[in-house]
């Protein structure tokens, strides 16, 4: 009987002091455990339909809450209609690439190469994709600065 406890208590020890050294070197381990396919499945989701220019599929991966579902649908629709006046002026994605969520162990963000139509010519900007659990919170292009970037950044970012 002695033996059957020590052998049941040697891996429950083991785990526990697994479980402690995850805890005290990367305490959000589990959270990103948990968050990390959604946040991946969702920036997906988002870029695959903002690139396809379906910005109403896109508007459901994004998490612009309102305090209600009136204000919410209210946000996401003037939403859809910047991310259209854009697309007129000449500036729409079309591709991205290099998607990579978490992007490092500190944050649950995300980053990816977006390609967009820039008057009439591809150009690639390096792009920084935050996150809520409702879905895409943010999709910043760092630089460079242009009037078209920073258009887009003024419907996508939230400093």
């Amino acid at each position: 009987m002695n033996r059957f406890r020590l052998l049941l208590v040697i891996p429950l020890f083991f785990f526990a002091i697994v479980g402690v050294l995850i805890l005290f070197t990367d305490p959000f381990a589990p959270l990103r455990w948990f968050l990390g396919p959604q946040y991946k499945s969702d920036a997906k989701a988002f870029l695959n339909a903002v690139s396809g220019g379906d910005y109403e599929k896109a508007s459901k991966s994004l998490s612009r809450n309102g305090r209600d579902a009136e204000t919410s649908d209210a946000i996401k629709s003037q939403w859809i209609s910047a991310m259209h006046e854009l697309k007129k002026q000449g500036f729409y994605p079309v591709e991205y690439s290099n998607l990579k969520v978490p992007h490092d162990r500190e944050h649950m963000d995300g980053r990816a190469d977006i390609t967009f139509m820039e008057d009439g010519k591809r150009q690639s900007y390096y792009t920084i994709l935050t996150f809520d659990p409702g879905g895409v919170h943010q999709a910043c292009i760092l630089s460079p600065e242009t009037k078209h970037t920073e258009a887009w950044n003024k419907i996508n970012c939230h400093y």
